[in-house]
């Protein structure tokens, strides 16, 4: 049957209509089908004011409801089934973060309908009902943050980006942060959900950061000394600098400087004021020593880091290596100007031969040129028929630039004869003569002839050769120790010899050493106390004299060697049978022991000038073998005397130990030095 909503008008009266058409007044007389009921719900008729429906509704039947929300959560008071009892039921609307609720698609029996907000199943619904919830994605937000490892110290700005919806995938990648590398991941993917949607990338900060200390002229960028770059630092450290001390200047405060370490651009600057002024000194060498030529030359009252030039000046007899200039920035000490030169080879020396007390010339002078300057030279007395050279017959010169003359003199002889000056670099060939004796040597006494011993009968044999040796019994023979004596002296006259060039090679050098080291002292003002006494140059008469006696005892055993191998040639004939000793070994003897005696006597008259030594100091900085001052040459002192020296006060130093220094000196200078240490400060 179908029924048709009752209509209530005033007060609940209505009409019911039935199967046929039937109209019945009053709800009592209407028969409902069997299982079936008027709801007691009524619905408003739209447009009619007092008009409401009724459904005819089915008894006891449940029917479910289904949700699909879509990710969404639904309201807890939604029913999930319902009955004709419950109707209408409104559906509350479901929630989801991020998303907005659309409406519900709906379907049940009757067919899907379109999305619908604030549902409600109606009086007289019937059926399954399946609501599927509709979305639409909310606007929503993520931060990319740029963090130094372990912590939130940010190090760039954080990026925003806006305009996303919920549930988009986005990726991120680290930026490049100078002075920092990012730490693993680099790049990061994820979903957005409605909030909190923040992504992190973390850092280190490098290793690599570098600083720059300069050292720089107040109120300029004139570096005083050289900058410092440390490497290997790591960024945002803090560090600290402290000012240099630089010979010269003096540092402006602050004198200490900490700093953070950025990425680049990290440099700390001293500044620093000039000192009172200074000077310098230009030394004139000869090349390859420190032999000075000419007096070397100070220029007072210069200002460090001024450019000053300087040339070589001209000494004669010698010429200047290159460079012949020199430009310059003066330092705080030190400041040196050397310039060599080199001995001219076009020297020459005349060699003149007068007689005595007048410039009359008795022979030819003699002109030797393509000689070098500094060199020495010797020359001997040539033979003038007529006339006797006078001692020295021997002379040797050091060659100046110019005005190198040898001058010898000589005197008439008496008897008007010709008398030769022998040059005494040549010696007589020796002859043999059966007579032992010879004739003297100029200067020497005549060699005594051998004196028989008692008892004895030395006659030569009358088959004995001339000039031959006999044994006691008058057999011709020869004799060993006269051999060994013989041998013996000979070798002792070299080893003089050799003493005495080794000696004369040491004393010139020493000699050349302090006229150095006292034209230096006289240059620098050297302190009187320290004055030697006991100069090289200042020799009395007698000191000569006692140089000519020694130079005689030397010749003299010299001549004795050679005159005792000389005897053994004439009167040893080594083909004979040999024994001990000959008639001759008596004459060997007495040569012998008067070249022993002058050996003793030449070292008795040594030159005690030779004594005297001379001895350095220097001044270095601790563990190094940089100057602090120039070295200073103090003079001389007697070989194995001791002398002491004091440091000096240096500005800016301080002196290792308690400041003085004792030395014993020794014949070599070089190892007569004495050498003060300094620490800065």
């Amino acid at each position: 049957m179908q029924l048709e909503p009752g209509l209530r008008a005033n007060m609940g009266l209505g009409r019911y209509q039935s199967g046929n058409g039937q109209i019945f007044n009053h709800e009592d007389l209407v028969v409902y089908p069997n299982g079936y009921h008027m709801s007691t719900q009524t619905t408003p008729v739209a447009n009619i004011s007092g008009v409401e429906f009724r459904y005819l509704t089915r008894d006891g039947v449940t029917y479910f409801i289904n949700y699909e929300l879509d990710g969404g959560i639904n309201d807890a008071g939604n029913p999930d089934s319902y009955t004709a009892t419950t109707l209408p039921c409104h559906i509350t609307d479901p929630t989801r973060t991020g998303y907005t609720f659309q409406g519900w698609k709906i379907a049940n029996n009757t067919g899907g309908f379109a999305p619908e907000l604030n549902y409600t199943l109606a009086v007289g619904s019937t059926g399954d009902y399946n609501l599927t919830a509709t979305w639409s994605a909310d606007q929503v937000v993520y931060r990319v943050h740029y963090y130094l490892e372990g912590s939130q110290i940010p190090l760039a700005v954080s990026k925003t980006v806006t305009g996303q919806t919920t549930g988009t995938q986005i990726t991120e990648r680290a930026i490049t942060l100078l002075g920092y590398t990012v730490v693993p991941p680099t790049t990061i993917t994820t979903t957005l959900n409605a909030t909190d949607n923040t992504i992190i990338f973390y850092y280190t900060p490098n290793t690599n950061i570098q600083y720059t200390v300069h050292y720089y002229l107040q109120n300029t960028t004139t570096s005083l000394a050289p900058s410092k770059t440390v490497t290997g630092q790591t960024l945002e450290t803090q560090i600290t600098e402290f000012a240099i001390t630089i010979p010269g200047y003096t540092a402006v405060a602050p004198t200490t400087i900490t700093t953070t370490l950025n990425i680049t651009d990290n440099t700390i600057i001293f500044y620093y004021t000039q000192n009172p002024t200074i000077q310098y000194t230009v030394y004139y060498y000869l090349q390859n020593t420190t032999t000075s030529l000419s007096p070397s030359k100070t220029i007072p009252g210069q200002t460090i880091g001024a450019t000053i030039t300087e040339s070589a000046i001209a000494i004669a007899g010698y010429t200047a290596v290159a460079p012949t200039t020199i430009t310059t920035t003066l330092n705080a000490t030190d400041n040196s100007l050397i310039f060599y030169y080199t001995p001219n080879t076009d020297i020459q020396y005349t060699v003149y031969y007068y007689l005595q007390n007048s410039t009359t010339s008795l022979a030819p002078n003699k002109i030797v040129s393509g000689q070098t300057m500094g060199n020495t030279v010797t020359e001997s007395a040539i033979g003038i028929t007529g006339y006797t050279a006078v001692a020295p017959t021997t002379i040797t010169i050091t060659l100046n630039a110019t005005d190198n003359t040898i001058t010898f003199y000589y005197t008439k002889n008496s008897d008007g004869g010709s008398t030769p000056t022998p040059s005494p670099t040549k010696s007589p060939s020796p002859t043999k003569s059966p007579s032992p004796t010879r004739s003297p040597s100029p200067g020497t006494s005549p060699t005594p002839s051998p004196t028989p011993s008692p008892g004895a009968s030395i006659s030569p044999s009358p088959s004995a050769p001339p000039g031959g040796g006999v044994d006691e019994n008058g057999v011709p023979v020869w004799a060993l120790v006269n051999l060994i004596l013989s041998i013996v002296g000979i070798i002792l006259a070299i080893l003089l010899t050799l003493y005495v060039l080794l000696q004369r090679n040491q004393k010139q050098k020493k000699q050349q050493a302090q006229k150095q080291i006292k034209y230096n002292q006289k240059q620098n003002h050297t302190n009187q106390n320290q004055k030697n006494t006991n100069n090289p140059e200042d020799h009395t008469e007698e000191q000569k004299k006692q140089k000519q006696r020694r130079l005689l005892w030397y010749l003299l055993s010299v001549l004795m060697s050679i005159l005792g191998i000389v005897v053994f040639l004439l009167t040893e004939d080594m083909s004979r049978p040999m024994a001990l000793v000959d008639n001759w070994t008596i004459v060997n003897v007495i040569i012998f022991i008067v070249e022993l005696i002058a050996i003793v006597l030449t070292f008795k008259h040594k030159d005690n000038k030779d004594e005297t030594a001379a001895y350095t100091v220097q001044y270095y900085l601790q563990g190094t073998k940089t100057p602090v001052v120039a070295s200073k040459t103090s003079g001389f002192g007697t070989i194995g005397n001791s002398v002491t020296e004091y440091a000096p006060a240096i500005s800016g130093y301080r002196v290792v130990g308690n400041g003085d220094a004792s030395l014993t000196l020794q014949e070599d200078p070089t190892k007569n030095v004495i050498i003060f240490y300094y620490t800065v400060g």
